[in-house]
């Protein structure tokens, strides 16, 4: 019998070389490129279900209509890909818009990329209100009430907008919780304050990323004051994901 024998240096090279052809083969994988998005659109005053309003995807640039109960429903983009090597997972972000007669108001959900398995972003019923709220926007420091100086909100403008204004939804839905109360034919709940909460936090998230990004001065100012509501909104989001900002 014949023995061949093989040089260690030698078998480490074929081994490494079998595992390179073997990861060239094609692999066809299903991702869920963009989440589906679901939700019902009420008018913060009333309670009232909005019609026709039009919602859209900035990813997948999909976009539907309220129904006759303010619901949406956007599907989630599903792609095949033809992998030779693994991908990198990351975290990626979603957006929509809800068209309103005083500008788009935008919803942002965080989740990790390149995933197999579908996940869904649920607005929940969303108060929202139809014209914009010229009242001053209030945080609490040490049980006062202080003014966002008017300037950040002009200098900012959008992602600062949409930030007040899901807060204001979470604040009414607290308010009505508080007060055993209904909004229109709808009993408020602790999760719609939890859930409002969420989304206002993935909007002010937005804003340090979008904002006063060169300006020193000014991002360590809003600071401050975006310290505020997460002190607000910190008891609501216990099971949410959420970023701190340290001093």
């Amino acid at each position: 019998m014949n023995l061949i024998f093989i040089k260690p240096r030698l078998s480490l090279m074929l081994v490494l070389l079998a595992s390179i052809f073997s990861a060239c083969i094609p692999i066809i994988r299903t991702e869920y490129t963009s989440p589906s998005w679901q939700g019902t659109l009420v008018d913060m005053q009333t309670g009232a279900p909005l019609i026709n309003l039009e919602v859209r995807d900035l990813h997948t640039k999909k976009k539907v209509m309220t129904d006759q109960q303010g619901y949406f429903e956007l599907p989630p983009n599903i792609s095949e890909f033809s992998f030779k090597l693994p991908v990198a997972t990351m975290v990626s972000h979603h957006e929509i818009e809800v068209m309103l007669p005083a500008g788009p108001l935008r919803f942002t959900g965080t989740r990790m990329a390149n995933t197999t398995a579908p996940s869904d972003f649920d607005l929940g019923t969303f108060p929202v209100a139809r014209v914009t709220n010229s009242v001053p926007f209030w945080l609490q420091d040490n049980g006062k009430m202080v003014i966002l100086p008017e300037h950040f909100i002009k200098d900012c403008g959008d992602p600062l907008h949409n930030a007040i204004h899901l807060t204001n939804a979470a604040r009414l839905y607290k308010k009505l919780v508080k007060n055993n109360q209904y909004l229109g034919n709808k009993k408020a709940n602790i999760q719609d304050v939890e859930l409002s909460y969420y989304w206002a936090n993935e909007s002010w998230l937005d804003i340090h990323n979008l904002c006063f990004r060169g300006d020193y001065e000014q991002s360590l100012a809003f600071y401050q004051f975006s310290k505020l509501f997460y002190q607000e909104a910190e008891a609501y989001l216990i099971d949410r994901p959420m970023v701190f900002f340290e001093d």
